[in-house]
C-alpha cells in the first residue's frame, strides 16, 4: 500500500517535469494561446468569467508554463465578483516576450467588458492572433538554432588551443601563470572571449522578437466592434484599454493609420470593417514572420566578426604564443 501510495504521489511530479521539459521548446504566445483558447471554449459552455479559470488543467503544459502558470494561480484567487483584468496586469511577467501577450489579453478583456462584446468570440480571436505571433517566435527560434549553436562552439576554441599546446607536449599553463608575457596573454585571452561572448549575445537579442505584437490594435478594434457600437465608440474603447495595460509600446503608428483607412472605407462602401481590419492584421503578422527571418539569417554571417576580432587572437594568443614561446626557449636553451 505504501509503495502504491509514493508511486501516485510521484506521478503528477514526474508528469509536470515533463510537461515542463516540452513546453520550454514552445515560444511563449502558443502557451498563452493555449490557455486563452480553453478559456473560450469554457466560456461559450455558459461557465462565468471569473469561474472558467478554474477549469484549466494544472498539469497541462502550457498551463504549467512559467508563462503562464503565476497568472493563472492569481486569477483563481480572486473573489467572487473580483475584476480579472487587474488581476492579469498584476500577475503577468513586467519584461521579457510574455509581458505584452498578457497585457493583450487583459485589453480584449477590458474592452469586451466595456463595450459589452461576447468575451468568448472576442478571447478566440485574441487566442488566433496569439497563435500567429507565435509561428512567428518559432520561425525566428528554427533561424537562429543555426547561428546560435556555431557562436558557442567557436567560443570554445581558445580552449581548443590550450588542449592542443598540451597535447604536443608544451607546458601552456605553466607558460601563462609563472611568465608575465604569459600573464598578459592569458588576460588578453579572457578579455577578448568575455567581450566576443556579450557581443554575440547582444546580436542574438537584437534579432529575437522585442515586446511587439504585430496587428494588436486591429485586433482590438476588431473585438469592440463586435459589441455594435461605432467605430468612434469602439476606436475610443480601445483606446483607454491599450494605455490602461500599458501596451503603447507594443502596438504601431502605422497601424493606427491603417485602422482609420479602413473604418472610412468601411464607413463609404458600407461594409463591415472586421474582415478588413483582419485582413490587415494578418498582413501585419506577415510582415513580421518575414523581417524576423531575414534578419536571423543575416546573423549567421554578422556572428563573423567576433570571430575574426576576438575568439581567432585569443586562439592564437592561448595556443599559439605558449607553443612559439617553448620552441624559442628550447632553442636558446639548446646554445
Amino acid at each position: 500500500m505504501t509503495v502504491h501510495r509514493l508511486s501516485a504521489r510521484r506521478i503528477p511530479v514526474v508528469r509536470r517535469i515533463m510537461h515542463a521539459a516540452a513546453v520550454d521548446e514552445r515560444p511563449h504566445a502558443e502557451n498563452i494561446a493555449t490557455v486563452v483558447q480553453r478559456l473560450a471554449v469554457v466560456l461559450e459552455a455558459g461557465v462565468s468569467p471569473g469561474s472558467a479559470w478554474r477549469y484549466l488543467d494544472d498539469d497541462s503544459a502550457a498551463v504549467a508554463s512559467d508563462s503562464v502558470a503565476p497568472v493563472v494561480r492569481a486569477v483563481r484567487e480572486l473573489r467572487p465578483g473580483g475584476s480579472v483584468v487587474p488581476a492579469l496586469l498584476g500577475a503577468a511577467p513586467k519584461t521579457g516576450p510574455a509581458a505584452p501577450l498578457w497585457r493583450a489579453v487583459a485589453a480584449a478583456w477590458q474592452v469586451s467588458e466595456v463595450t459589452g462584446a461576447p468575451l468568448a468570440p472576442c478571447l478566440s480571436s485574441i487566442g488566433e492572433s496569439l497563435l500567429d505571433i507565435g509561428s512567428t517566435e518559432r520561425a525566428v527560434q528554427i533561424a537562429l538554432a543555426g547561428p546560435t549553436a556555431s557562436s558557442r562552439l567557436v567560443l570554445a576554441l581558445p580552449l581548443v588551443g590550450l588542449v592542443f599546446g598540451a597535447l604536443l607536449g608544451f607546458d601552456t599553463l605553466q607558460f601563462l601563470f609563472t611568465s608575465i608575457v604569459g600573464g598578459v596573454c592569458g588576460v588578453t585571452a579572457v578579455l577578448l572571449v568575455l567581450i566576443a561572448h556579450r557581443w554575440s549575445n547582444r546580436l542574438v537579442l537584437a534579432v529575437a522578437p522585442r515586446g511587439r505584437a504585430p496587428g494588436l490594435l486591429l485586433d482590438l478594434t476588431i473585438v469592440a466592434l463586435a459589441s455594435g457600437r461605432s467605430a468612434l465608440a469602439a476606436v475610443a474603447a480601445v483606446t483607454t484599454a491599450v494605455s490602461d495595460c500599458e501596451l503603447e509600446a507594443a502596438t504601431d503608428e502605422a497601424e493606427r493609420r491603417d485602422r482609420e483607412a479602413v473604418l472610412v472605407l468601411s464607413k463609404r462602401a458600407g461594409i463591415p470593417a472586421s474582415l478588413l481590419l483582419a485582413s490587415e492584421a494578418q498582413a501585419y503578422r506577415r510582415t513580421a514572420r518575414t523581417v524576423a527571418a531575414r534578419n536571423a539569417e543575416k546573423l549567421g554571417t554578422q556572428l563573423l566578426l567576433p570571430l575574426g576580432l576576438c575568439i581567432l587572437p585569443a586562439f592564437i594568443l592561448l595556443g599559439v604564443v605558449p607553443i612559439v614561446a617553448g620552441i624559442l626557449s628550447s632553442a636558446v636553451s639548446a646554445l
